[in-house]
């Protein structure tokens, strides 16, 4: 905008000064005439911006008093992240980790490394999966964006999106409560753990997380909803778990130790009171900060994972990128596992064994491949 005032300031004043009061050119002078699209483009946007600027200055003066003011001045405040996410973020970059197996012997005659299980599920579609990963054939992708822009549109004044921390889609609906069906259905020793049903053995007890994103604890809340009204417990939303990317479905809504605002659709299948029942925010630190990376949320992760007392972690509604980037980095670099490149189905169950040692005073962790089970689903390429 300076640059386009300042062009038809110099360009005015250019045109005075070689033009006589008659109207023919100035002695020595070269006559000069600004562009009439460009005086009309500099003053559209002149005007635009100054349109803008009232606009979010009303939008601040109200939103004290408007929550459809505040909803919106928040709206554009993620704009702003998103498109600073999707410009500077580094989310898929970090230095190359040692091959895992470097403490497969240490770890084989150390006594003091530990071993967990973690169960990973993988959250059911979204919103943002129904319009771009179901192919890009104009005919049906273009009706689906220009459905999905107007539905973004009509919600700027609310709390909810469909872009930003995109909700369950109602495929991604049931397809947990497909998943709900299989769990009541298999009363199987592999699924013995997701249903909680331990018959008091401290060696089948685990603690339940998701990351803060919003399909990730509709995913947690559908699919386990079963053993949370039986057992009580609650499932931890954890920002470390947040999605490996630079879109900006994988922007988190919910402020720092707080819960995700709009639980959309999901909340017809739940009780209206399991939000405040079931669900733990406090290791929520609001969205990722743009200096992070996958690599240091999962080594945070990892960290907190291997100090809780219970041998097994449940990532419930876990992410596709993360989990394939977990494979990438701590099974063995031999191993050809088809998760270090495709992605686990949505709502399949993967479980497998990790093992934590020092290797030069700093942590390491290695996947044992051979404990690699698939509860649930499978993999896929989208």
């Amino acid at each position: 905008l300076d640059f386009v005032a300042q062009t038809m300031f110099v360009g005015a004043s250019m045109g005075a000064d070689t033009v006589a009061n008659d109207g023919a050119p100035a002695m020595g002078a070269t006559q000069f005439e600004m562009p009439s699209t460009l005086v009309l483009a500099g003053t559209g946007a002149v005007l635009a911006s100054i349109g803008a600027m009232c606009t979010l200055l009303a939008l601040a003066v109200a939103a004290p008093h408007s929550a459809s003011a505040k909803n919106t001045l928040d709206k554009l405040y993620l704009i702003r992240v998103g498109v600073a996410q999707m410009m500077f973020s580094k989310d898929k970059k970090w230095p190359a980790r040692p091959d895992a197996d470097l403490i497969k012997d240490i770890a084989a005659n150390d006594s003091t490394c530990k071993t967990k299980t973690f169960i990973f599920i993988r959250h059911g579609e979204s919103d943002w999966n129904e319009v771009f990963n179901r192919g890009f054939n104009p005919a049906s992708f273009v009706p689906r964006l220009i459905r999905s822009l107007f539905h973004e549109l009509s919600m700027i004044p609310t709390t909810d999106s469909l872009f930003f921390d995109s909700s369950l889609s109602s495929t991604g609906i049931t397809q947990a409560m497909e998943m709900v069906a299989f769990l009541e259905s298999d009363s199987s020793d592999r699924t013995r753990v997701l249903r909680g049903d331990t018959d008091g053995s401290s060696q089948l007890s685990s603690v339940i997380v998701c990351s803060n994103l919003r399909r990730s604890l509709q995913t947690a809340l559908l699919t386990l909803q079963a053993r949370l009204k039986r057992t009580g417990e609650r499932v931890r939303m954890m920002t470390c778990l947040q999605e490996v990317t630079f879109n900006v479905d994988g922007i988190a809504l919910s402020k720092s130790r707080e819960i995700t605002p709009s639980m959309g659709e999901v909340g017809v299948h739940l009780p209206s009171d399991v939000l405040e029942r079931s669900v733990d925010p406090t290791l929520n630190h609001g969205t990722k900060s743009i200096q992070s990376n996958g690599m240091i949320r999962m080594l945070e992760f990892l960290e907190w994972a291997f100090a809780q007392d219970e041998p097994v972690v449940v990532i419930a509604g876990g992410h596709s990128l993360y989990l394939r980037y977990m494979l990438r980095n701590f099974l063995p670099a031999d191993s050809d596992h088809i998760g270090k490149s495709k992605k686990l189905s949505n709502c399949g169950a993967l479980q497998f064994s990790m093992t934590s040692a020092q290797l030069d005073a700093a942590p390491m962790y290695r996947i044992d491949p051979r404990s690699l089970q698939v509860l649930y689903g499978g993999f896929t390429s989208h």
